[in-house]
């Protein structure tokens, strides 16, 4: 049980579920039809890659864990770095081979995104904002994934869910960086955005994607059938938006404040994928 517990710790279970419900929102908001097989399918492609890229992270963040985040499991000593490593690849692998017989369309989008999230995890995550941007749009591709594996199409809506998928995930993803900079300078050297133009800019660039992706979502609600005027999608989205409103707040203050932020953050973000799903059935 513990063995589990560590390695469901290491993949970032929570995530992975979280693109698994953003397919459910892509299928109930544009009533998709899908087989069983294709269900699985679905849900295990962005499950795989995000688990798999996630436990190649804590490979290649070994050292900057042990200063940024003592807790990790390769820290611990719970699992070795090779250990993490194959797992890593295993999961990639079985990632992208779960969007093969999807189409030629998602199986390209899964095998540049397991690429993408190699390059991030080696290297890429030390690039001013190249780095952020890869984990927000892996967050939002899931939307598109889902509606070109089952209808070969891209619609309004999906384009805007992914934006606000995407600009929220990457005001999330700059806060991390505020948060780890001090270790990830000493254990790599990085160059991310707080090391160039400090942190406090970054946390206002934050603020204004994370609010512009608000806006957005608010938008829905007054122009975008099948959300305008939906009352079961505006309520639970206005909680996420006053979630996320909050945790960037915390965001400003101490180490343990901005902890509670990211837990926060999280939480809304699973609330507003609830907004969609509600306001789409």
């Amino acid at each position: 049980m513990q063995q589990l517990k560590t390695l469901l710790e290491l993949v970032r279970v929570e995530h992975s579920l979280m693109l698994m419900l953003g397919a459910i929102v892509a299928i109930v908001l544009l009533g998709l039809q899908a087989t069983l097989l294709q269900l699985v399918l679905l849900f295990s492609c962005p499950f795989l890659i995000s688990a798999g890229a996630f436990a190649l992270n804590d490979y290649f963040d070994a050292e900057s864990d042990r200063i940024n985040k003592k807790n990790r499991p390769i820290v611990r000593n719970e699992i070795s770095k090779e250990n993490a490593l194959y797992l890593a690849i295993l999961l990639l692998v079985a990632g992208v081979a779960a969007a093969y017989p999807l189409g030629v369309h998602a199986f390209s989008i899964a095998l540049v995104f397991a690429v993408l999230s190699v390059l991030y995890d080696w290297k890429l995550k030390d690039i001013a904002l190249i780095g952020n941007a890869i984990i927000a749009s892996s967050m939002a591709i899931v939307f598109i994934f889902t509606e070109v594996a089952l209808a070969n199409s891209i619609s309004q809506i999906t384009v805007m869910v992914c934006a606000i998928s995407f600009l929220t995930g990457l005001g999330r993803e700059i806060q991390k960086t505020v948060q780890d900079v001090e270790g990830d300078v000493m254990a790599r050297k990085a160059k991310t955005l707080p090391v160039l133009v400090g942190k406090s800019i970054s946390l206002h660039l934050s603020a204004l994607l994370i609010t512009a992706a608000s806006i957005i979502a608010i938008y829905l609600f007054l122009a975008v059938p099948p959300l305008m005027g939906n009352y079961l999608y505006l309520i639970p989205m206005l909680c996420s938006v006053l979630g996320l409103a909050y945790a960037t707040y915390l965001s400003y203050g101490s180490t343990e404040k901005i902890e509670q932020g990211r837990k926060i953050s999280l939480y809304s973000l699973m609330l507003g994928i609830v907004a969609f799903i509600s306001g789409g059935i």
